[in-house]
């Protein structure tokens, strides 16, 4: 015991001298060093380099991130290396509506990913298909020359299908316009740990004028909105995460006395992962969404069944003016992930592509419910099973799973990117 009290006590002593960072020669070094929890004066883990390598890849700037160190004299050099991906993308766009393969899309957009090389995103595109939609992105880490200020604007205009099932069969297909443009400003406060209130717009309507689809009796509601929003996340790898807990509370109010639409709504999406080994870890998620206030229009209603799913039930739809959704996962490691360093591709950015191939078993279970409903006679709808997920290059995940619901009713789910 004496021998292992001293060894800590020496590890404690070792200071970082320097942290050199290689390989980025588009990205700014301050965007890879605010991921770190080390920083130059401060005591050296050799046990936070791992997770440290995760956070930085899940930037998504990199195919490749590795971390060594070495300590001399008590005091120890970090050495990052990393492979940067393709940054800018003039590609088509191509992709499904609330993760169902009937709704697809498809346009042109053109992103860059790291403008400036300063993790900055700028974005624009347009699709047609299935819920026609233009939109801009611009967002912005670090403003006014600080690492702890960030601002992002965006608009989208959508033409959406109706997604209410409150409706007679005979009214339900119409279809729904959105002008939609917000404005965040926020503050990180730790690595993990961030801040914002944003401000927006909203002209939401439909020209068939459907009977409560809207507050406005001319059919289209225009408001304001303004939300605060909290986020704390020391989650590894953002796109399959095996360690680290989400928490994301915001609270959202939509008209200020310059329109009919007065309401708001409250959320919180939580997320646990917990590793058990190297290769297993038991995932968590609860997510809930309750809205107050005067009458919520049906364009504001939350579904089970869209983007938020029940495995068993996935595509089953509930609607109701509020939320309640739980997830609990086993993620087991098959492989990987591993490289493969493609030597004849047409860009250095493509060269090195990640993979890896996990199996993970799964419990779901959730319930949509209005506010003149009791909560003790909702009957939650549930389901389970178990299934392979491809880890891809570029952040992309392939689920094929096998679910049952509650009366083992079964049905094969072909989807992208990790559930929660």
């Amino acid at each position: 015991m004496a021998c292992s009290v001293a060894a800590a006590a020496t590890e404690a002593e070792i200071v970082v001298d320097r942290i050199e960072v290689s390989g980025n020669k588009t990205t700014d070094k301050s965007v890879i060093l605010r991921e770190m929890r080390h920083y130059v004066g401060g005591e050296f883990n050799p046990e936070l380099l791992a997770y440290e390598r995760d956070r930085i890849y899940s930037l998504g700037l990199f195919n490749r991130v590795e971390i060594d160190h070495i300590v001399n004299d008590r005091e120890a050099i970090i050495f990052i290396d990393v492979h940067e991906r393709w940054y800018i993308f003039p590609v088509p766009v191509f992709g499904m509506k609330d993760r169902d393969w009937n709704k697809l899309y498809y346009g042109l957009g053109v992103l860059h990913n790291n403008f400036r090389g300063r993790n900055e995103k700028l974005w624009a595109g347009f699709a047609l298909g299935y819920d026609p939609w233009v939109s801009l992105m611009y967002n912005n880490p670090a403003i006014l020359g600080r690492d702890d200020l960030f601002i992002e604007t965006e608009f989208i205009y959508t033409n959406t299908e109706n997604r209410s099932i409150q409706y007679d069969e005979t009214l339900r297909d119409f279809k729904e316009t959105r002008y939609i443009y917000d404005l965040r400003l926020g503050k990180r406060f730790s690595p993990f740990t961030t801040f914002n209130i944003s401000l927006g717009y909203r002209s939401i309507g439909n020209s068939d004028n459907i009977p409560g689809h809207t507050i406005s009796p001319r059919g289209t509601d225009r408001y304001l909105i303004g939300s605060l929003e909290y986020k704390y996340d020391t989650r590894d790898i953002i796109e399959y995460p095996m360690y680290g807990t989400f928490l994301r509370a915001f609270i959202a109010k939509s008209g200020f006395g310059e329109s009919s639409v007065d309401h708001f709504r409250t959320f919180v999406d939580a997320r646990k992962y917990v590793p058990l080994s190297d290769r297993i870890s038991i995932a968590g998620r609860v997510l809930t969404t309750v809205a107050g206030g005067r009458r919520l229009p049906h364009y504001s209603h939350m579904f089970i069944g869209y983007q938020e799913k029940v495995r068993g039930h996935y595509n089953d739809v509930y609607e109701g003016e509020n939320l309640f959704l739980s997830s609990i996962e086993a993620r087991f490691r098959l492989f990987g992930p591993k490289y493969y360093e493609w030597s004849s591709s047409i860009a250095p950015q493509f060269s090195i592509l990640r993979y890896g191939l996990n199996f993970a078993l799964f419990g779901d279970l959730g319930t949509t419910w209005f506010r003149d409903e009791a909560i003790h006679t909702l009957k939650p709808v549930k389901g389970f099973g178990g299934g392979f997920h491809l880890l891809l290059p570029y952040s992309v995940v392939l689920r094929l799973e096998y679910a049952f619901n509650e009366t083992f009713d079964s049905e094969f789910i072909f989807d992208l990117f990790v559930m929660f």
